[in-house]
């Protein structure tokens, strides 16, 4: 029976630029015209996420600084991130 895993991908048009500001990053997506706050993990995860679709395991293994989190945290940043537009959810069908 096929289980129904998520992975996720930046939105079509994302380009995203950084830029440091006191603590926090200033981020611009070229793609949309929107500019917001972010800190160092999101950004991360950003950067790990890329154009092909990842599961949240694989976007912790493309990320230089873990730092003990989990899928579970991963996921809650995406869903966030999700809801402004910066990445899409992509459901695949994969066999048991």
């Amino acid at each position: 029976m096929p289980a129904d895993v998520t992975q996720w991908r930046l939105t079509h048009g994302a380009k995203l630029h950084w830029q440091e500001l006191d603590s926090r990053l200033l981020a611009y997506d070229e793609g949309s015209g929107h500019t917001f706050l972010a800190d160092e993990t999101t950004r991360q995860i950003l950067e790990s996420v890329g154009e092909r679709p990842k599961t949240c395991q694989q976007i912790i293994d493309g990320m230089p600084n873990v730092n003990g989190f989990t899928s579970d945290n991963i996921s809650t940043v995406l869903k966030e991130l999700a809801a402004a537009h910066l990445v899409a959810r992509v459901h695949m069908s994969e066999a048991l």
